[in-house]
């Protein structure tokens, strides 16, 4: 799954890397995006323009009563999505491209995050999906999201059995257009993240809370002291060039 991601790539080169045109919506730079929040996505018209729009993360689908759903629909699974009520229709006619610069997974039984991102530190399109929902108290519309997911790549099952769905530069131009409905070659985009392209460090475990935003929690974290051999090499490389 998918329930935390990072979006630190300045505007202009977001703008630059993935051909939009149009700004609805100018993202603030975020390193701990949590379900409900607004996302940046790149949607697309019957023109081909591309526009930067906000999208709150956690699909309602129209017809459902009440916003509660949200929070359980962050993540669409790519093996039943063209299935699943929920998403279908967005599916075939709302998808869109979630904008990050990576994502959070922790492995089984452990508090300790992983940033997984690109190995050259490129800005990443995760396959998305769209909806509109409107409120029945005050007739509000929302417009909401689910980032897609399929099975972990070789090298991220040490960490999870699934992640998001992140297009190339060519599966993203087929995902967005809106003559594309038939599902069987937009099921075939969603492949999982080449594992030579993927790379990933433990971080802080401070971005365990939602308010926890701040770069450095980016940085590789140690979750444990060295011991043994490790710390010996440690004091001794020390000895040898004590700090200023």
């Amino acid at each position: 799954m998918c329930g935390r991601f990072v979006l630190k790539t300045a505007l202009a080169e977001l703008q630059q890397y993935f051909g939009i045109q149009r700004l609805k919506y100018t993202p603030e730079p975020s390193f701990n995006i949590a379900p409900t929040q607004t996302v940046a996505a790149v949607v697309e018209n019957a023109s081909g323009t591309r526009g930067l729009v906000g999208l709150r993360w956690g699909l309602i689908p129209p017809w459902s009563a009440d916003e509660s759903v949200a929070t359980k629909m962050i993540n669409a699974r790519s093996e039943t999505l063209h299935e699943k009520p929920s998403f279908r229709d967005a599916f075939h006619h709302q998808r869109c491209l979630i904008l990050a610069d990576g994502f959070f997974e922790w492995k089984k039984g452990q508090k300790t995050p992983y940033f997984i991102y690109d190995r050259d530190h490129k800005p990443l399109a995760f396959a998305g999906l769209y909806s509109f929902w409107k409120r029945p108290q005050d007739g509000e519309r929302l417009a909401t999201c689910a980032i897609v997911t399929t099975a972990a790549n070789t090298k991220i099952e040490a960490l999870h059995h699934r992640m998001p769905v992140i297009l190339s530069a060519e599966a993203q131009r087929q995902w967005l257009r809106k003559d594309l409905s038939d599902t069987g070659p937009l099921l075939e985009l969603l492949q999982s993240y080449p594992a030579e392209q993927t790379a990933f460090h433990p971080v802080n475990p401070a971005i365990n809370k939602v308010h926890e935003n701040r770069p450095e929690n980016l940085d590789r974290y140690d979750a444990e002291p060295p011991t043994g051999p490790q710390q010996t090499a440690l004091f001794e490389q020390l000895f040898d060039h004590p700090p200023d």
